[in-house]
Formats: C-alpha cells, sequence, structure tokens
C-alpha cells in the first residue's frame, strides 16, 4: 500500500477527510463565516485555506498585544531584519518588512480588535494586490479567544488564491508553524494540531463555531452514524445503534471509494459532557497498532461554541519513519480540511461545496 493511499485511509478514519491535496481547501467564504469579528467575505473569497491552532498558557489580550505591535514579528517569524509601518498601526496602515538580503515585503492590516467580552479578537492583514508572489484576494488573520484557566485559544487562517497553491502552502504553513511555535516558547501552551512521539502520534484540533453547543453536539455525538451526510469521503455510512441510538458499543462502517472502508465501536458516549470517543476497529494502516478518536463540544455562548478533537495512534515498532513522516505532513492539514467541511454543515445546515461536489463525482 502507498503513502498516499494510506493517508486517505488513515485521514478517513480520524476525520472523514478529503484527499484532494492538502493545500487545496477549498473553502466557500459564506456571510456566516467569522474570524473575531472580521466578516471573511466582505474581504476574500479566494478558494484556498490554511489554518493552524495553539493554546497558549497567557490571556487573549496578552497575546494580542504582542501580535499587534508589528516590531515582535522580527522575532516571531523571521528571517525579517527590520520593519516599519505606514500610518497608525491600525486597518490601511502599510506594513513593510526588510529581510535578510534585503529584499522587502509589504501587506496592508485590515482589522485590529482585541477581545471584547465573549467576542475573540483578531489582528488580520492582506497582501496587495501588485504583490512578488503571484497572490491572489489573500487574507491572512490571527484569533485570539479565550480558553481553560485564563488560557488563550490562537488561531492562525490564510486564505489565498494561486496558479501554484501546493508550493505557496508549504511555504505559508512553514511560516504559520514557525510563528505559533515561537508563542508556545515565549509563552508557554500546546499546538492544537500538533503531532508529538514515535510509538504514540497525538494529533489535536480545535475550532470555533458559530452555532450554540447543542447544535453542535447534534451533528458529532446524536447522528454520529451519519458521518456521510456532511464528509466529501464518505460515499455511504452505515449505524449499528445500541438500544435505538449511539452509545457505548455502537458502530458505524463507512464506504470510501478507492479503499476497504473502515468500522468504528463507541468507546464512551457522554451526553452531560457532549463527548464521544471511538476505537477503529477495521481499516487502519498496517503500521497504526490503534486508533481512537474523541471529539467534544464546549458551549461558549447562546450561539458560539468550540469543537475539539483528540486523535490517538498507536504506532507498531519497526514502523518505517516515512510512514510516521506522513503522519506528521498529511494528516493535520486533511483534518483542518475536513473540520471546515463539519463547521459548515453545524453553521448552515448544509453540505460543504466540496461534499456536494464529491457526490457529483460519484457514480
Amino acid at each position: 500500500m502507498n503513502l498516499r493511499r494510506t493517508a486517505i485511509i488513515a485521514g478517513a478514519i480520524v476525520t472523514s477527510t478529503s484527499a484532494t491535496g492538502w493545500a487545496q481547501e477549498e473553502q466557500a467564504a459564506s456571510p456566516q463565516w467569522r474570524i473575531g469579528t472580521l466578516e471573511v467575505a466582505q474581504h476574500t473569497e479566494a478558494p484556498f485555506q490554511l489554518s493552524r491552532s495553539v493554546v497558549i498558557d497567557a490571556t487573549p489580550h496578552q497575546v494580542y498585544d504582542l501580535i499587534s505591535d508589528p516590531e515582535n514579528w522580527i522575532d516571531l517569524v523571521g528571517p525579517a531584519r527590520s520593519v516599519s509601518v505606514s500610518g497608525t498601526g491600525g486597518p490601511g496602515s502599510l506594513r513593510t518588512f526588510t529581510m535578510e538580503g534585503g529584499a522587502e515585503i509589504s501587506d496592508r492590516v485590515v482589522a485590529t480588535t482585541a477581545l471584547t467580552g465573549s467576542t475573540p479578537g483578531v489582528y488580520a492583514w492582506s497582501a496587495p494586490t501588485d504583490n512578488a508572489y503571484g497572490l491572489r484576494d489573500h487574507l491572512a488573520a490571527i484569533e485570539f479567544a479565550p480558553a481553560d484557566a485564563g488560557r488563550a485559544f490562537v488561531s492562525f487562517y490564510v486564505i489565498y488564491d494561486h496558479d501554484a497553491p501546493d508550493r505557496v502552502a508549504q511555504s505559508f504553513g512553514a511560516t504559520m508553524d514557525a510563528m505559533l511555535a515561537n508563542l508556545v516558547y515565549k509563552f508557554g501552551g500546546e499546538r492544537a494540531g500538533s503531532v508529538q512521539g514515535i510509538d504514540t502520534v497525538h494529533i489535536r484540533q480545535h475550532r470555533l463555531v458559530e452555532a450554540s453547543a447543542d447544535r453542535a453536539w447534534e451533528v458529532l455525538g446524536e447522528r454520529w452514524g451519519d458521518i456521510d451526510e456532511w464528509s466529501s469521503v464518505v460515499a455511504h455510512s452505515e449505524f449499528m445503534p445500541v438500544r435505538g441510538k449511539p452509545d457505548v458499543g455502537a458502530q458505524r462502517t463507512c464506504e470510501i471509494p478507492g479503499t476497504p472502508g473502515f468500522k468504528e465501536t463507541v468507546l464512551r458516549y457522554d451526553v452531560r459532557n457532549r463527548t464521544v470517543s471511538y476505537v477503529a476497529n477495521e481499516g487502519m494502516p498496517p503500521f497504526v497498532e490503534r486508533a481512537e478518536n474523541t471529539w467534544s463540544v464546549v458551549p461558549l455562548g447562546p450561539n458560539r461554541s468550540r469543537i475539539e478533537m483528540h486523535f490517538t495512534g498507536q504506532i507498531r515498532p519497526n514502523t518505517p519513519a516515512a510512514a510516521v513522516g506522513m503522519l506528521k505532513q498529511q494528516f493535520t492539514p486533511l483534518i483542518d480540511m475536513t473540520t471546515v467541511e463539519l463547521v459548515h454543515y453545524i453553521e448552515t445546515g448544509k453540505r460543504h461545496p466540496r461534499t456536494v461536489a464529491a457526490d457529483r463525482r460519484r457514480p
């Protein structure tokens, strides 16, 4: 079995994700999609999206104050040598970074809003239309939201169009990873979506949802067996309930074109805490000894919640490094892509355009 096919199967086990190429996140920016107070559709309708998240051991205000000062970007990102700002530093201001070697990179600030009540803060910017990199309809944004125990949940988004999206995504991804790693190094915290270890691989994902926790749990928990309603990669799912509903021991099987598919069994079903955990019984790659996944929904307000996902994979001894590398490099962005489909379905009640297109392609 080649690594690409293995990634498709294993990625489907994790979150029933798409295998269309990890950079090519076809995100239809709807009016419901906000990053903090920023209405995404007012700034870009670009088709490609990358996202990364961290939980930081500092308040959202502390992290925002650091990020919103352009001088701090020299240490956070590099290899910039200096930065100058034309304007007040607020929306409309031009930031110009002088890189090692003398090249200059400019962008324009779009939003600078700190956390207000339960509304996340946002710092956003965009590349000019005449940029040297061929970027079109570009928007980048960092969102600052409260996490538990006074910590900050920080999400980094890049949305863009380009003739070579995969190549650009590799460059953007490296920059995003570097910045968030530096934030964790400075304040302490953990990567959401990071992979640690060899014998045990952990992948975590968090995503804010503009819908109530009850609505999110309805899709993730109460309709756990109906994953084919929103996933672009699962052509059909069959649900075997316990006492007529999802519960410990309930199972689902998923058909994935071009693969053997997979079967999963519920290990924990906690309605009060809106948490469901399940294990893959069949369909995982041969180098994965055990694959367990947990989804939780955290209420943040009447019409806002947070989805948290934690995948744990036990890797068999003597697994080739290439296989583990594939997990590190492909699983996290694939999970990002699928989470977008899930959140779109929760928020709008409609299938993501990518899911609709996948159905049309199937015989």
